[in-house]
């Protein structure tokens, strides 16, 4: 453990950090900025598994969305959906290696046992880590299995993205999170399912929202077009367009699509794929408007206090609904196609005030866990 008053405690990140998703990017970035800032040296921990990488990506999104198209209609959208995922992956690669400091890459929890010695304390970060991310079973790595019991280990804003879990799954979560030092959860029904293994948490923000919107400012790349709606849609919704449709004829200004799916190309609107996390955090600060179904969508929207109306997703809504809840926002989200929630305007000097007292404890929890922990270690 480095403890010396002139050498930074080392803290290393594991995250979905290398999935092609603008959420997911975001939160690795501001996680390890965050950490940076608060005087500690901060490593993202290149773990990517095999089941992330672009052919298996393929399969797993052919999977879930063609089950009942025939053979042939299956393997074309197999072979789209691996070229898409490909170019994705290289795209964001490209972004990653701009923007975080990364180790080599891992691709197994046995490979991640290597890097132990060069790092003082680990870190599961932000986004769905602790779900059942492939063929309905949990990644062991992201639990921090590799890491000797004598090393710290700490969570935060981790998410279960689900409300439950049946009794076998619970058993193996309760193994795995019992050799944390401290964790943090992003949803308050984490807590709930934290408290049913006899487990303490707390709820700490998403790590995108520790930074104010003049960091995130300096951070993107500011548009070039005003008085725009901005689309970020994540899920197939065939009621999505018709919304967009209706808001836009409402409002008569652009519609802008920003994605990283390329058949989203085909949709309403001037579509912005595969633009830099610069950029889209850019069009999310100058949006007349942003309509949404994405966890991260709403959160920027809130954080740069634009006008926002969500459409919750049919699968994994928790996140969305804990976010409006947090700031008291539920009435955002859309409903029987009533579009009239676009002319309610938020009072955002309230939510500001929320959301920097959140701020404060999120930061202040972070201060907290790692300052215990490395004092517990320094005495062993």
């Amino acid at each position: 453990m480095n403890l010396g008053v002139d050498i930074k405690v080392k803290i290393g990140i594991i995250t979905r950090h290398a999935v092609a998703n603008y959420g997911s990017f975001l939160q690795s970035y501001a996680t390890q900025y965050t950490l940076q800032k608060l005087g500690y040296e901060a490593v993202i921990v290149n773990y990517i598994s095999e089941n992330e990488k672009p052919l298996a990506l393929g399969k797993t999104i052919t999977r879930n969305t063609q089950e009942h198209a025939n053979k042939i209609k299956k393997m074309l959208y197999m072979l789209l959906q691996t070229i898409n995922s490909a170019v994705c992956y290289k795209r964001f690669e490209g972004f990653r290696k701009k923007e975080l400091r990364e180790t080599k890459e891992y691709n197994t929890a046995f490979e991640l046992k290597e890097c132990v010695e060069t790092i003082d304390v680990f870190c599961t970060g932000s986004d769905q880590v602790w779900n059942t991310i492939n063929f309905d079973e949990f990644d062991p790595a992201y639990f921090l299995n590799f890491v000797p019991t004598d090393v710290p280990k700490i969570s935060y804003a981790a998410s279960f993205g689900r409300k439950e879990f049946d009794q076998g799954k619970m058993s193996q979560l309760e193994r795995y999170l019992g050799s944390y030092n401290s964790i943090s959860v992003r949803e308050k029904s984490g807590i709930d399912i934290l408290n049913r293994m006899g487990l303490h948490g707390s709820v700490v923000l998403d790590p995108t929202l520790l930074l104010n919107k003049e960091e995130w400012r300096k951070f993107s790349k500011q548009p070039k077009e005003r008085n725009y709606i901005l689309v970020y849609q994540l899920r197939k919704n065939p009621d999505f367009l018709n919304y967009v449709d209706k808001i836009q004829k409402k409002m008569k200004c652009d519609v802008i699509r920003v994605t990283t799916d390329f058949k989203q190309i085909f949709k309403a609107g001037r579509t912005r794929c595969l633009i830099s996390p610069e950029a889209f955090v850019g069009y999310f600060s100058n949006a007349s408007l942003v309509i949404t179904d994405s966890f991260h969508g709403t959160a920027f929207s809130i954080n740069f206090n634009v006008p926002f109306v969500e459409i919750l997703p049919d699968r994994y809504a928790e996140r969305n609904l804990n976010i409006l809840k947090m700031f008291g926002l539920q009435n955002r989200i859309l409903e029987d196609e009533n579009i009239d929630v676009i002319d309610q305007p938020i009072d955002y000097q309230k939510v500001n005030d929320m959301l920097e007292c959140a701020r404060q404890n999120s930061l202040d929890w972070i201060k907290n866990a790692l300052m215990e922990d490395i004092h517990d270690r320094s005495d062993i």
